[in-house]
């Protein structure tokens, strides 16, 4: 099995780090292997099923999928129409999602199965027997209470009965955890929703029956009120708000932490990146993604090089605005790196113009393109072609 702590890039790859192709490699072997390990089992999956065959099914998927990652976790189900249905999912372990994507885009095409890497959205009956089936107990929760909250999420409060919740506030907030991740399936949960709860019931709850369609209209309503246009579009009348930070010294610093000040044109895309909890750039942008370039200052300024920091980001918005590939949306100084903020709309297509203006300007060779989405944590671009890969 491919040592778990050595996790390659997937969606960022490039040739160039052999141990890191090596890496991919093997794990694609791994991969191939589990196909066709699965494919050879379908028939006896669907004996299984329908309760003619009797064997050791998690046993058979340790062995198989897991040699992948043992992180990873998988969930059969009846297909959508018809049929089977596997989803393979890392839950909490976000950073192996570009991992899941390439497990499921090596998918074959088999007759009756359908792939999927999230666990899908469930009708009420259904949530009703899950939540019973993961708590051993029946769902007690009467109606909900949905409503936006902090950081462009949804906040999810089931409500019980005051003698339910008297007697084991824990065990309602576990099956308001599971109604949550059934009812609105496992995506939402990671990319729209933040707290989960479990409260006294009140008059105007909305009805266990109505809670998908609350949720799709709070939804719906939470993102009408995102600023229109793009990043770019909305620069001249955007109020910058600035930070500062305490940083803790260190040998080095992963993602932003050595940050001592910050300032931004999106304070609330900014605030939501640097918190706990998951980052979604969908949910502060229809179609502009979320990064930044972190410059490692620890050698100073090169001789014939960017002046500092804000003729870098003149520069980067010449460049990429023409084409409308995104804008710089602010940055800050850390006791080591320095760091600007961009909204691409082609993340794919600006590397390209990024790579060719940085180089010219001689920044450091420890220079970076990083996302703020959690499942890209691990995904990282150097600016040039011998740039190692960034701390942490």
């Amino acid at each position: 099995m491919p040592n778990i702590d050595r996790m390659p890039r997937w969606h960022t790859y490039e040739p160039g780090f052999p141990d890191e192709t090596e890496r991919r490699r093997e794990m694609e072997i791994s991969i191939e292997s589990w196909w066709k390990a699965f494919a050879g089992k379908t028939s006896d999956l669907s004996l299984l099923f329908q309760n003619k065959a009797d064997w050791d099914l998690p046993g058979w998927m340790h062995t198989h999928l897991n040699a992948i990652d043992r992180r990873l976790l998988w969930e059969f189900g009846p297909g959508i129409p018809s049929g089977h249905r596997l989803v393979i999912t890392p839950e909490t372990d976000h950073h192996l999602r570009p991992l899941v994507d390439q497990i499921l885009a090596a998918a074959p095409k088999l007759p009756g199965w359908s792939f999927h890497p999230w666990r899908l959205a469930e009708d009420l009956t259904m949530c009703l027997q899950t939540v019973e089936a993961r708590t051993r107990q029946p769902f007690a929760a009467t109606g909900c209470r949905i409503k936006p909250s902090g950081r462009n999420q949804i906040e999810i409060v089931f409500t019980f009965p005051a003698k339910i919740l008297k007697a084991d506030a824990a065990l309602a907030r576990n099956q308001a955890f599971v109604a949550s991740e059934t009812l609105f399936g496992e995506e939402a949960l990671d990319h729209w929703i933040g707290v989960v709860d479990a409260e006294l019931l009140a008059d105007d709850d909305t009805p266990l029956a109505s809670v998908p369609d609350r949720f799709a209209k709070v939804k719906a309503a939470m993102l009408a009120t995102l600023p229109k246009g793009t990043c770019e579009e909305r620069a001249e009348t955007s109020e910058w708000t600035g930070w500062e930070l305490k940083p803790k010294e260190a040998d080095d610093y992963p993602r932003q932490i050595d940050l001592f000040v910050a300032n931004s044109m999106y304070p609330e895309m900014w605030t939501a990146a640097h918190s706990k909890g998951n980052f979604h750039s969908p949910r502060f942008a229809e179609s502009e993604t979320f990064c930044y370039l972190k410059l490692d200052g620890k050698e100073g300024i090169a001789d014939k090089g960017f002046a500092d920091k804000a003729e870098i980001m003149d520069a980067i918005n010449a460049a990429l605005t023409p084409t409308k590939l995104g804008y710089s949306i602010g940055g800050g100084t850390g006791l080591r790196y320095s760091y600007i903020d961009l909204a691409l709309t082609d993340w794919r297509a600006a590397v390209p113009v990024l790579r060719d203006l940085l180089r010219k300007g001689r920044v450091p060779k420890r220079s970076w393109l990083l996302f703020f989405d959690t499942e890209w944590a691990n995904e990282w671009v150097g600016i040039y072609p011998d740039t190692p890969a960034p701390p942490g």
